[in-house]
């Protein structure tokens, strides 16, 4: 499937996407200035992780997946995804000018905008022999969609163990908020694990890995789809907390990750009713818990790096 820009899928082949497309120039006193279609400075903040190469607190394999209400039999499917309530926490790319300094003792200061949106990010990365660190802290303001966010991750890896804990965090002020709604959307993520070469074709990674995400998207219309799509109410809180755990093993030889992980996702959605006739937030309508099933997800794969 692919994506387009207003996120609808589609049939695989059906939207072109180009993931890169941009010119620049690269000083190494005064760093690098680039124009195009490209990341913003706070692409993949949320992510750093020293440990596992394939999981991290963003939303990846149910983003696209819509919430289930279990209800009736058969099941009610809404137009609610996952990746709206458990927040993918990344930037996407778009037509940015950026700018990256040069990196001084192990920091890299970048920023990045254009007519709607502008954000800037810092990145440390330090190593020693017992010890290698990595983490980053960004800020962004989007005045089409009207939010600002703020977020960052940190990791923390002991060679001589292999063992390290990676943690991801953010908030986010948006303007479209139900007014009964009194936290700010936000989230964070925790892993834990070993990371070390037992056998010689490469690292294993062992981990686990916790995450909990709040109030994205609240006072969005939620609409059950049976047949038609029908209006119900008023999103006005989320949770999704999420577990989950994997194996990675490196093929240094070919270049190969093979992998295998479990993802276990639990939501609690809270709505109000739709006040007639524009469907819009009505105070005195009763909240009640919506009846949201889980989801799991086993994956197993390889990667190949060229």
């Amino acid at each position: 499937m692919a994506r387009a820009a207003d996120g609808v899928l589609g049939p695989l082949g059906a939207v072109p996407r180009i993931r890169q497309s941009y010119w620049d120039v690269v000083s190494k006193d005064l760093g690098r200035v680039s124009l195009g279609f490209q990341s913003p400075a706070t692409d993949d903040i949320t992510i750093i992780n020293l440990g596992s190469q394939m999981s991290d607190a963003a939303v990846h394999f149910n983003n696209a997946f819509r919430i289930r209400l279990d209800l009736l039999s058969p099941p009610i499917v809404t137009d609610l995804t996952w990746g709206q309530i458990a927040h993918n926490v990344d930037s996407l790319r778009g037509n940015f000018i950026r700018y990256d300094t040069p990196i001084l003792n192990g920091f890299l200061l970048s920023t990045a905008w254009n007519d709607d949106v502008w954000d800037i990010a810092l990145r440390y990365q330090n190593g020693s022999h017992d010890f290698r660190f990595a983490g980053g802290i960004g800020y962004m303001k989007d005045q089409e969609l009207k939010f600002e966010d703020v977020r960052g991750s940190a990791s923390l890896l002991h060679n001589p163990t292999g063992l390290y804990v990676s943690v991801a965090g953010g908030w986010r002020d948006a303007a479209l908020k139900v007014p009964l709604n009194a936290d700010l959307a936000h989230f964070y993520y925790a892993q834990i694990g070993i990371s070390k070469q037992w056998f010689s074709p490469g690292k294993t990674t062992l981990y686990v890995d916790h995450g909990v995400y709040k109030n994205f998207n609240v006072s969005e219309i939620l609409s059950v789809v049976n047949g038609t799509v029908m209006p119900w109410g008023t999103l006005v809180e989320t949770k999704v907390r999420r577990w989950g755990f994997g194996i990675e093993q490196a093929l240094d030889a070919a270049n190969m990750l093979v992998y295998a992980q479990a993802h276990f996702y639990d939501p609690t959605i809270m709505g109000s009713a739709c006040a007639p006739p524009d469907c819009s937030f009505d105070p005195a309508q009763p909240i009640a818990k919506l009846p949201a099933a889980s989801w799991q997800g086993f994956v197993i794969g390889a990667r190949i790096q060229f």
